[in-house]
């Protein structure tokens, strides 16, 4: 993460000049690190210029878990249009284009960069998806018991093939 930072130094002086400054500065203290476990490159408080600018030192840096989140934000400060997450998302795709990246949605204000699939952290499944495993074969039990078993195998070659 400290490569990252230090790679951001143009973007980071850029920011100082942007109007709200002084009120929202953007600083890779503040806004790279880790989320949920996964390196996050937090974009809040940039303009488009910087926000762009700061893409393109991926090609530069090495990241371990070969996969990165971009928090572009949902356009609160631009009437509820992230113009931002629209540049972003137009220069992901294109960039994963050339470089054989993938770029997924991450929620309404983010997108996940898979920059080496390979090195992707395999996650557990959810909460949310255990409830519904657990929930369909309870149903299944219940009206025929030989048949519950099959959500549950379906649900683990799913997570096993990732």
């Amino acid at each position: 993460m400290t490569t990252l930072r230090a790679l951001l130094a143009d973007v980071t002086e850029g920011a100082r000049t942007l109007p709200w400054a002084r009120q929202r500065p953007w600083r890779p203290e503040t806004h790279v690190g880790y989320e949920g476990g996964m390196p996050t490159l937090d974009l809040h408080d940039l303009n488009i210029k910087w926000g762009l600018r700061a893409l393109e030192v991926l090609d530069e840096v090495a990241l371990e878990s070969g996969e990165l989140r971009v928090v572009t934000g949902r356009g609160r400060h631009t009437g509820g249009v992230s113009r931002l997450r629209q540049a972003v998302s137009g220069k992901l795709g294109a960039l994963a284009e050339q470089r054989g990246w993938r770029v997924y949605p991450d929620g309404p204000g983010a997108l996940r960069v898979v920059l080496d699939a390979s090195r992707v952290a395999r996650r557990p499944p959810s909460l949310m998806m255990v409830f519904f495993v657990v929930a369909l074969s309870a149903g299944l039990y219940a009206t025929w018991p030989p048949l519950a078993v099959v959500p549950v195998l379906a649900a683990l070659v799913l997570w096993w093939r990732g």
